[in-house]
């Protein structure tokens, strides 16, 4: 049966499920009025029928989503976590359908971060400025960067100054799950030639897998969030038939990337060998001022 054929048959099952009348008279037309050598069509059947021809279209669009994907390994794995997101869906099971989101990019993301060029550009760019040059007459490249004082490098765009030199030191594989997804999004997104323009995008798209993240964990069990993640939760919840859409696109937008990028990934490690490694400078203390101590020295002697 082709696809054309397939529709209509799924429209047909549709208006029996919904309308008795209208099978009724089908089985009229067709000439199957229960009778001693007939089998009558239950409700129960119509459904399986309904939903078995729901969950051969779901297929066909997972595989179409996962066409072409660089990682071929991950194929058939990624094809069944999209049934289950879609079914979930479905069903509006919001908890387990983030899960399911999140299980596509946790798999490509564990994946990606055990390559050993991966790895080789991740621990040769931290210590680089985060920022490349660009404006007019200025093409962006791996190798031009921004180096105005004080130097803002990858590890502190991607960690936060704060744990920049700390974290800088620990293999890809091992990041927690967000600095993965952070690491990830710099290098896949922005080909590691982020320009300062492109600061919010870079935000917006990390806390958006963070908005994720955070509602797949609603299925771990015993624990209690803390007061950022119930607020991160209570502003999705709350708009929880939106959220369907805006994790679809973000799941969409993280597929597209990995396909466009994967295949870039030598040529990005081999401007890296050209580049020596460079050590992630440790948080220092801005001094804002000169103060005085001499009165509280006299006043604590006394």
């Amino acid at each position: 049966m082709d696809e054309k054929h397939t529709t209509v048959l799924q429209r047909v099952l549709q208006l029996c499920q919904q309308d008795p009348e209208f099978a009724t008279e089908l089985r009229k037309n067709l000439n199957i009025a229960p009778s001693a050598n007939s089998v009558s069509i239950q409700s129960s059947q119509l459904d399986e029928i309904y939903e078995y021809c729901i969950e051969k279209i779901i297929l066909k669009q997972a595989k179409e989503f996962y066409d072409n994907f660089p990682l071929s390994s991950l194929v058939d794995g990624l094809v069944q976590d999209f049934c289950r997101m879609e079914t979930f869906r479905r069903k509006d099971q919001f908890g387990d359908f983030c899960m399911s989101v999140y299980q596509q990019i946790e798999r490509i993301t564990n994946h990606l971060c055990k390559n050993q060029d991966l790895a080789f550009i991740a621990e040769r760019m931290w210590g680089y400025p985060a920022y490349v040059k660009w404006g007019k007459d200025i093409t962006p490249s791996i190798d031009n960067r921004v180096e105005s004082e004080p130097i803002y490098s990858v590890a502190g765009l991607v960690f936060t100054r704060s744990y920049a030199a700390e974290k800088s030191k620990s293999a890809l594989s091992a990041l927690s799950a967000i600095d993965k997804l952070k690491t990830l999004v710099y290098i896949i997104e922005f080909k590691v030639m982020m320009k300062s323009t492109d600061y919010d995008n870079y935000v917006a798209f990390t806390s958006l897998l963070n908005d994720i993240y955070q509602c797949r964990n609603t299925n771990h069990r015993g624990s209690e969030p803390s007061q950022w993640q119930a607020e991160v939760l209570e502003r999705v919840m709350s708009q929880k038939s939106v959220y369907y859409f805006i994790f679809l696109g973000a799941l969409t937008q993280f597929i597209n990337l990995t396909k466009e990028s994967v295949p870039l990934i030598p040529e990005i490690k081999h401007s890296f060998e050209n580049m020596p490694p460079r050590a992630v400078a440790l948080p220092g203390l801005k001094v804002l001022g000169k103060i005085d101590v001499s009165d509280y020295k006299s006043k604590w002697s006394k």
